[in-house]
């Protein structure tokens, strides 16, 4: 069992908070990761965000049977969750429900998992990991060993027929050789936040 809490900052501006558990036994695994925004920030754009993921582990292999995360602002809030089964995907739920028709079929998508238990095999070495999140699909790649710079590639959009990629790449920082990151990067939509352990 581990757990480690992050400070948020885009800049140097102290935007919120985040705590990561993740507990792995012989045989299964439970992720989760909450995070709330703070500072003087909240009063234009609060935030409030809920990522969990379990599954269970053959031949050292994390397979996932449940991912779920909400995120909530002022204005609104968003609930996907995705069952797996056996590699593929068995559901998704979504709320508010997606109006438009999926631009892949998701019944055919084999060998993806969700982004916590990704995360989780590149944190253990892997090096490229098939990753479906129930907005977009894409693949997450180790392109530098030495600053651990994990990229955004094959990105496709389930719901929109178009080639915008909100997520770049996430950089991992673990001086102290501990599983959990020391800090990260993530280039999303343009912007560079940053996570550092408090």
């Amino acid at each position: 069992k581990l757990e480690e809490n992050y400070l948020i900052e885009f800049g140097k501006l102290d935007i919120g908070k985040l705590n990561w558990k993740i507990d792995v036994s012989e045989t299964n695994y439970k992720i989760e990761i909450r995070l709330k925004g703070r500072g003087f920030l909240t009063g234009f754009y609060n935030f409030e965000g809920v990522y969990e993921a379990s599954g269970f582990l053959e031949s050292n292999n994390y397979l996932p049977l449940k991912y779920k995360h909400v995120w909530k602002t002022k204005k609104k809030e968003r609930v996907v969750e995705l069952l797996f089964e056996k590699g593929r995907i068995k559901k998704i739920y979504q709320m508010p429900t997606e109006k438009e028709r999926p631009r892949i079929s998701l019944m055919e998508i084999e060998g993806f998992l969700d982004p916590l238990s990704s995360f989780l095999i590149i944190l253990n070495g892997g090096k490229k990991v098939k990753t479906i999140d129930g907005r977009r699909t894409y693949t997450m790649v180790v392109s530098d060993e030495e600053t651990k710079r994990v990229m955004i590639k094959k990105y496709k959009n389930i719901w929109a027929d178009h080639n915008r990629k909100d997520f770049k790449y996430i950089e991992i920082n673990n001086t102290d050789n501990n599983f959990m990151p020391d800090s990260l990067k993530i280039k999303f939509k343009g912007l560079v936040f940053s996570l550092s352990k408090i």
